[in-house]
C-alpha cells in the first residue's frame, strides 16, 4: 500500500468493517476484460459467502478462471470546500483477493445462506429449499403451473427457447398470471436461450455451449419480471411468425 499510514492491519478491525459493509464488489477477468460485479455477502471464517443465480455470466467466468479480487467500503464523511480541488472524502475500505469455490454441499448451502441472512439483521432461524421446484412448457397455449414449496411469492428464472426473426409483426409472448413477458421485433436463432431473471431484474442470451452472447433486455417489448405465487399460476405462450420450443421455469421459490 502506497500511504503505509493509513493501512489497517488488526484483522479484528478489517473483520469490523466488513461486518458493517453492505455491498461486496467483485472483480473478475472475462478473457482480459475487467467485469466488475455489487453482490450481497455473509462472512464465513475466512471465507466470503456470495449468492447469485445458478446461471449467469459470472458463473461463466469463474468457471474459466476463479481468480477473484473484492473490495467493500464505508463512507464516514464528506468533506466539501469552495475549491473543487480542495474536497475529499474519509472512508474505511477492504480489498482483498482469493479464489471462488462453488457450494454444493446442502448443509454448507444452509449454514452460508444463514451467515448472508444474519449479515442483514434477520433473525432465525432460517429454512430454504434444498431441492427448488421447476418447471418445463414446450407448447404454445394455456398451462398451469402449481409451486408447492414456500409460503410467499418467487422471483423465477425464465429460460426460454425458440426462433424469431427481426420483424415488427413477429412475437413469442409469455404472460404469466397476465403480466406478459413479450420478444419483439427481436433476434433470437435456434440454440440460443433468453434468460430473464426476475429477481436480478436483468436478461441476456447464451449460446448452445452456454456461454453469454449478449445483453437480454432490448429484446423485450417492456420490462417485465413476473412473479410466481404459491399454488397455480396461468401461463399463456403465443407466437406469431416465430418459433417456440421451451419454456423452463426455476421457480426460486422462498419463505417469510
Amino acid at each position: 500500500m502506497r500511504k503505509a499510514d493509513r493501512e489497517i492491519t488488526d484483522r479484528a478491525v478489517i473483520r469490523s468493517i466488513m461486518e458493517e459493509a453492505q455491498v461486496c464488489r467483485i472483480g473478475l477477468s472475462d478473457d482480459g476484460m475487467p467485469y466488475v460485479v455489487p453482490m450481497n455477502f455473509g462472512l464465513g471464517e475466512n471465507c466470503l459467502y456470495l449468492h447469485c443465480a445458478a446461471e449467469g455470466r459470472k458463473l461463466d467466468i469463474l468457471r474459466r478462471n476463479d481468480r477473484v479480487c473484492f473490495e467493500m467500503d464505508i463512507l464516514r464523511e464528506l468533506y466539501r470546500h469552495e475549491r473543487q480541488c480542495g474536497c475529499s472524502a474519509r472512508f474505511d475500505s477492504v480489498i482483498g483477493f482469493g479464489r471462488a469455490i462453488l457450494v454444493e454441499d446442502p448443509a454448507e448451502k444452509r449454514a452460508a445462506l444463514d451467515r448472508l441472512m444474519e449479515h442483514y439483521g434477520a433473525e432465525g432461524p432460517f429454512s430454504y429449499a434444498v431441492e427448488d421446484e421447476s418447471f418445463t412448457l414446450t407448447e404454445t397455449g394455456t398451462h398451469t403451473v402449481t409451486r408447492q414449496l414456500g409460503n410467499i411469492e418467487s422471483a423465477p428464472v425464465y429460460a426460454l427457447k425458440g426462433e424469431i426473426a427481426k420483424a415488427p409483426d413477429k412475437y413469442i409472448s409469455i404472460k404469466v398470471n397476465g403480466n406478459e413477458m413479450k420478444l419483439v421485433n427481436s433476434s433470437l436463432s435456434s440454440g440460443e436461450t433468453l434468460y430473464i431473471d426476475t429477481e436480478n431484474m436483468t436478461a441476456y442470451v447464451t449460446s448452445p455451449s452456454g456461454a453469454v452472447l449478449r445483453n437480454g433486455l432490448p429484446l423485450l417489448e417492456e420490462l417485465n419480471f413476473p412473479e410466481l405465487k404459491v399454488g397455480a399460476n396461468e401461463v399463456v405462450i403465443e407466437t406469431s411468425g416465430a418459433v417456440f420450443a421451451e419454456l423452463h421455469i426455476q421457480a426460486k421459490s422462498r419463505w417469510r
